[in-house]
């Protein structure tokens, strides 16, 4: 029997927050007449962003950018007059704003509809914050269609907390149709580094979607890469004293999923890689001693390769689905290391559902596993790692 430790109702509540306050109402964008279709191309750097409405095209070029950093939380937007916009990447498309970041905004719960996103081998759609990321998000459901063959990345960076990683975002059913192609990438992280002489610590590191929706109704097609990861490293290094690298008191290390829904009533092929991993590192390194430690007080678990509530639909799976979680602590020192681990490292599933009454037909790979190693080494100069020739004096 498989334990859960929160609510749906819970879980969505908290998800729907990094995008709707992004996209909800009037996006701040460069604003387009609604009466005029307009047709853009873009084949050099351009730091303003661009919305869009009605049948309008943008077009970036292999020599294309759009990098908005500043004065605004959206790269490129459609409003709610949309009725058969095109965006056709070849080129980046970025959103980097520092906090909250979403690259590309569809609006689809004012009335946007029939909107086709493509994002070309090579390209890239990428946002990157410090509170929450979102690459592609749609306000509503996916009703158009959106092809990768590039890179669609999000990512949430901090030295002590990260959360809110979302590659693609439908806050509403995918509906419509969303292929990943075999050279496509769609992937979130979630990355707590922290680095210091003596005492690193992380506090949490969590929510991390390759593409989180809330039903596939539609089509999902995926032969490329699909995934959600968590990273949260605390990494100490003293030069001349003592090194301890450990985990915040109830710090959570959890929730990676490469799929997110609740109901799967469409079709999903999977022919290539979905992935979740949730990983949780401490490493201390000291010139006298090394202490490195994940208690029992830390929460590093819950990785989903594919997260469904039900399936009365039909999923096809000939490549790899997978799901790991980590856990690993090193400690090494001079005159003393102790490295630990206490902690419940648990829930890694494939695919994690509540009831069958569809069709799931697996020719591939569905996969958990759980790894946790704790490892101690005493060492006269530690930290001294490279070099032609290594020489330790005592």
């Amino acid at each position: 029997m498989k334990i859960k430790s929160y609510s749906k109702k819970k879980m969505f509540g908290l998800l729907l927050l990094p995008f709707l306050t992004c996209a909800t109402g009037s996006m701040d964008v460069v604003d387009v007449p609604s009466a005029a279709a307009a047709t853009y191309t873009v084949s050099s750097t351009v730091t303003a962003p661009y919305g869009l409405t009605a049948t309008d095209r943008l077009t970036v070029t292999s020599s294309g950018k759009i990098d908005v950093t500043s004065g605004t939380t959206l790269a490129v937007g459609v409003d709610g007059g949309g009725t058969g916009v095109v965006i056709d990447n070849s080129g980046r498309i970025l959103a980097d704003f520092g906090a909250a970041s979403l690259a590309i905004g569809v609006d689809t719960t004012a009335g946007a509809t029939g909107t086709s996103i493509i994002n070309r081998t090579g390209a890239l759609v990428s946002a990157a914050g410090t509170s929450s990321a979102t690459a592609v998000g749609y306000s509503g459901s996916l009703v158009g269609s959106l092809a990768n063959s590039g890179d669609i990345v999000a990512r949430v960076s901090g030295t002590t907390s990260a959360s809110g990683a979302t590659a693609i975002y439908i806050t509403g059913d995918l509906a419509g149709t969303l292929t990943n192609t075999s050279t496509g990438t769609i992937s979130a992280t979630a990355a707590a580094t922290s680095s210091a002489s003596t005492t690193a610590v992380v506090h949490s590191a969590q929510n991390a979607y390759g593409i989180y929706m809330t039903n596939l109704t539609g089509t999902l097609d995926n032969s490329g890469t699909i995934s959600g990861s968590i990273d949260a490293q605390a990494k100490a290094t003293a030069a001349s004293g003592s090194a301890k690298a450990f985990f915040a008191s109830s710090a959570y290390v959890s929730y990676a999923y490469g799929i997110y829904m609740s109901d799967l009533t469409g079709t999903l092929t999977n022919s290539g890689d979905i992935t979740a991993t949730v990983n949780a590192q401490a490493v201390a390194s000291g010139a006298l001693g090394a202490q490195a430690s994940i208690t029992k007080s830390v929460s590093v678990k819950y990785a989903y390769g594919i997260y469904m509530s039900d399936l009365t639909g039909t999923l096809t799976n000939s490549g790899d689905i997978t799901a790991t979680v980590n856990a690993q602590a090193v400690a090494i020192g001079a005159s003393g290391a102790q490295a630990s681990i206490t902690s419940y490292v648990e829930y890694a599933y494939g695919i994690d559902m509540d009831d069958l009454s569809g069709t799931l037909d697996n020719s591939g790979t569905i996969s958990g596993s759980i790894d946790a190693l704790a490892s101690e080494r005493l060492d006269r100069c530690p930290g001294k790692r490279h070099g032609s020739v290594r020489l330790c004096q005592s």
